[in-house]
């Protein structure tokens, strides 16, 4: 099954890429259901996602009841494309692509 979501944004294409780009958005989107939090502490906080490695994480629920670990690992990161891609395995992805009619 291929599920293709999208959305229209009131934003520049620069704007919206410092966002995608930051791990800190994977908890604004996820929130308030889901959160996450580094197994190192500090690794996730406040930098850009980086290509290639693989980020340790604890997985909640409503931010108190613990649901186990999660893995994320981004295969690639192209900002020509404005594209972010993960997957810890080849039948899991999720692809993020920043596009503008502007």
């Amino acid at each position: 099954m291929i599920a293709h979501i999208s959305s229209i944004l009131d934003s520049t294409e620069e704007d919206l890429w410092k966002k995608m780009i930051d791990p800190r958005s994977l908890q604004f989107v996820a929130s308030p259901i889901l959160s996450f939090r580094a197994v190192v502490n500090g690794e996730f906080e406040g930098r850009e996602w980086v290509e290639g490695k693989t980020y340790d994480l604890k997985l909640y629920f409503l931010k108190i009841v613990p649901l186990g670990y999660h893995k994320i690992k981004l295969v690639k990161i192209d900002r020509q494309s404005n594209t972010i891609m993960s997957g810890c395995r080849d039948f899991v992805s999720v692809v993020v692509e920043v596009k503008t009619d502007r």
